[in-house]
């Protein structure tokens, strides 16, 4: 049993600060790497590759490879009901990205970059299917996967996706 007016009580309430202090510090190191990684998304300095990226699941763990894909839908203005789709799926980031206009064009539509693992980019692709079923019958999602650009329709859905998810897995 502690008590605080001995010296054993003392001795265990500094040992209790020191720990508490260690976590203080981890969390407000891990607090401060997250809101660098958002600053740095929200100012245009996001350095992350969507296409192939390297990153650490947790210390010395291992290495975690994320993969990314695009994703344009039409009409444009489903844009955002697609993109609170995806971001239901766990472990997936949805950056809503400026379309730029190839030349002679006067302008272009935003596209949606998917970034996750390869079990998570999976798990996303597969949302399509139900949100295509969800939507008006005219709606279509072209997804972009290693420069290769398949569209899906509710139409199309059933000979699509196998071939979307053999190119996820290469």
């Amino acid at each position: 049993m502690m008590r605080f007016g001995t010296e054993e009580g003392a001795a265990g309430s500094r040992a209790w600060a020191v720990r508490t202090a260690g976590h203080v510090r981890v969390v407000a190191e891990l607090m401060r790497r997250s809101r660098a990684e958002i600053q740095s998304t929200v100012h245009g300095t996001d350095t992350l590759d969507h296409e192939k990226t390297s990153r650490h699941t947790g210390g010395n763990v291992g290495e975690e490879t994320t993969h990314g894909v695009k994703l344009a839908v039409h009409p444009q203005s489903e844009l955002s009901s697609l993109r609170k789709w995806l971001t239901l799926t766990p472990g997936v980031e949805v950056h809503q990205e400026a379309g730029t206009p190839g030349s002679g064009e006067q302008g272009a539509f935003d596209t949606l970059s998917v970034v996750a693992g390869s079990t998570g980019l999976v798990a996303a692709i597969r949302v399509l299917p139900q949100y295509l079923r969800a939507k008006r019958s005219d709606v279509a999602v072209t997804v972009e996967v290693r420069g290769k650009k398949l569209t899906v329709d509710a139409k199309n859905v059933e000979e699509i996706m196998p071939i979307l998810e053999r190119l996820l897995d290469d």
